[in-house]
C-alpha cells in the first residue's frame, strides 16, 4: 500500500512538472496569431519578445497567398516563396541569417522562367540568366561581389543576338557590337572604361548591312569632328563637322 502511494506521488509530481513546462512554453509562443497591417493579413507565431518564429504566411489585400516562409529569432531562414494573385509561383529562394544565399529563381505570371542566378549574402555571384516569355534567352552575364563583370550578351525574342560586349562595375566598357533583329550589324564602337559612355570612333549601319555613318564621339558621347553619312547602297551622301 505504501509502495503504491509512493508511485502515485511520483506520477503526480511528474504531471505537475509537465504542466508547468507546457504552461511556460505556451507563455513563450503565441500559436497561429493573425495580424493585419494596412488590410494585408499575416499569419504566424511570435515569441515572448515579439520576434517572428516558425512558418509565416502573408496575403494580398484580396485574400490570395502572397508569400510563405520561416523565421528564426525574427530573421527569415530557409526556403521562401512568393506568389502572384493567380497562385502562380513568382519567386523562390533560400535565406541564411536573413540574407539570400544559393540559387534563386523568378518567374513570369504565365509560369515561364524569367531569371535564375546565385546569391551570396545578398550579392549576386557567378552567371545570371534572363529569359523572354517565349522561353528564349534574353540576357546572360556574370557578377562578382554584386557587380556585373566580363562579357554580357543580350538577345531579341527571336533568339538573335542584340548586343555583346564587356561590362565592369555596372557599366559597359571597351568594344560593343549592336545588331538588328535580322542579324545585321547596327553599330560598333567603344565605351569609356571610367564612365561607360560611348567614345571614339563609331560606325553605324543600315539594316541591310551597308555602312550608314562613321565618325568620332567625345568624352560626353557627342559627335565631334567630321562625320560621313551614306545611303543604303553605301554611297556617300554628305559629310558634317561637329
Amino acid at each position: 500500500m505504501i509502495k503504491n502511494m509512493k508511485i502515485s506521488n511520483k506520477i503526480y509530481a511528474f504531471l505537475i512538472v509537465l504542466i508547468c513546462f507546457l504552461n511556460s512554453l505556451k507563455a513563450q509562443i503565441k500559436q497561429d496569431t493573425v495580424y493585419t497591417y494596412d488590410d494585408q493579413k499575416e499569419i504566424g507565431q511570435v515569441d515572448k519578445n515579439g520576434n517572428r518564429i516558425g512558418e509565416w504566411k502573408f496575403y494580398y489585400e484580396t485574400g490570395e497567398l502572397l508569400q510563405i516562409g520561416s523565421y528564426k529569432n525574427g530573421d527569415p531562414i530557409g526556403e521562401w516563396k512568393t506568389y502572384y494573385t493567380t497562385g502562380q509561383l513568382c519567386k523562390i529562394g533560400k535565406f541564411i541569417d536573413s540574407k539570400a544565399y544559393g540559387e534563386w529563381k523568378e518567374y513570369y505570371q504565365t509560369g515561364g522562367l524569367y531569371e535564375i542566378g546565385v546569391y551570396d549574402g545578398e550579392d549576386r555571384i557567378g552567371e545570371f540568366k534572363w529569359y523572354h516569355e517565349n522561353g528564349k534567352l534574353k540576357m546572360i552575364g556574370s557578377y562578382e561581389k554584386g557587380k556585373d563583370l566580363g562579357v554580357w550578351k543580350v538577345f531579341y525574342e527571336n533568339g538573335q543576338l542584340r548586343n555583346i560586349g564587356e561590362q565592369q562595375d555596372n557599366k559597359r566598357v571597351g568594344e560593343w557590337k549592336y545588331y538588328y533583329e535580322n542579324g545585321q550589324i547596327e553599330k560598333i564602337g567603344n565605351h569609356d572604361v571610367k564612365t561607360g559612355v560611348m567614345i571614339g570612333e563609331w560606325k553605324m549601319y543600315h539594316n541591310n548591312g551597308a555602312l550608314g555613318a562613321q565618325g568620332n564621339l567625345d568624352e560626353n558621347g557627342d559627335p565631334v569632328g567630321e562625320w560621313k553619312y551614306y545611303d543604303e547602297n553605301g554611297k556617300l551622301t554628305h559629310t558634317k563637322k561637329y
